[in-house]
C-alpha cells in the first residue's frame, strides 16, 4: 500500500464511525507485524483511527499470523456462510484483485458478504511494477473498469491516487525487498517466463505509482 493511499482511506473513517458501518472486513489484511512495522502508515491512518473509535474488525487473509482473525479463500463455500454471519458493513480490499486470478468472482463474494446499504472500498494498482504475492497477473484498471467489477453496486466515489516518489526510491529504503529484487533480476533461468514479466515492466520502477480507487454503496 502506498502512504498516500493509506491518508486517502484514513480520510473516509470518520464517516464510517458516523455511520457506524461495522464489523468492517479487512480483505487480505497481512499480519498485525505488516500493518505495525513493515507498514507502519496502514496501522497509524487507518486502523488506530478505527480502533479508538471501538469499532469492530475482521482480518481476513490466506495465510495464519498474529493480528489475523480469519483465515480462509473467499472462494470456498464454508468461509462465505461464516462471512455472511458476521452482517458485514464494510468491506476494506486493498491491494488484493491484481493478485487473484478470478477478481470478478471475488468481487461477487464481496458483494454477497456485504449487507445492503453497505460499503465497499477497493483499490486495485494502477501504474505499479510487477510484484508476485505470491502472483501478479498485472491487472491494472483505471476507476470504470474497476467499479465495472460490481456492477449491482453504486459508485459512490472513485479517483487514483499518486505516489510523491517513484517505485525505486521506496525499493532503495527497504534492504529485503531490495536483496530479492536484485537477486531475482539476476536469474532469469529461475521461472523464465515471470522473469520477462519482470523486464517487461521494470520502466514502472523509474516512474511515480499510481493506485485506482473506489468507494460503492451496495
Amino acid at each position: 500500500m502506498l502512504e498516500e493511499e493509506a491518508k486517502w482511506i484514513g480520510s473516509l473513517v470518520p464517516i464510517l464511525i458516523e455511520k457506524n458501518a461495522f464489523p468492517l472486513l479487512n480483505v487480505g489484511s497481512s499480519t498485525l507485524a505488516f500493518r505495525k512495522s513493515i507498514q507502519p502508515f496502514i496501522n497509524k491512518d487507518i486502523f488506530e483511527p478505527l480502533e479508538r473509535s471501538g469499532a469492530s474488525i475482521i482480518h481476513l487473509d490466506l495465510k495464519q499470523g498474529e493480528g489475523i482473525d480469519m483465515v480462509g479463500d473467499l472462494c470456498d463455500e464454508n468461509l462465505l456462510v461464516e462471512l455472511i454471519k458476521k452482517n458485514i458493513k464494510t468491506i476494506l480490499c486493498s491491494n488484493v484483485l491484481e493478485h487473484v486470478k478470478n477478481p470478478r468472482q471475488i468481487c461477487q463474494r464481496l458483494f454477497e458478504v456485504l449487507q445492503p446499504g453497505g460499503i465497499i472500498i477497493v483499490t486495485v494498482p494502477y501504474l505499479f511494477p510487477y510484484h508476485n504475492d505470491p502472483i501478479d497477473t498485472m491487472f491494472r484498471p483505471d476507476i470504470e473498469q474497476l467499479s465495472a467489477l460490481f456492477p449491482q453496486m453504486k459508485l459512490i466515489s472513485g479517483t487514483k491516487i499518486e505516489s510523491d516518489q517513484v517505485y525505486l526510491t521506496r525499493l532503495l529504503r527497504r534492504r529485503k525487498e531490495l536483496l530479492i529484487f536484485l537477486i531475482r533480476l539476476a536469474t532469469p533461468f529461475y521461472k523464465p517466463k515471470k522473469w520477462w514479466l519482470l523486464i517487461k515492466y521494470l520502466r514502472h520502477f523509474f516512474h511515480s505509482n499510481i493506485v485506482s480507487c473506489v468507494v460503492l454503496e451496495k
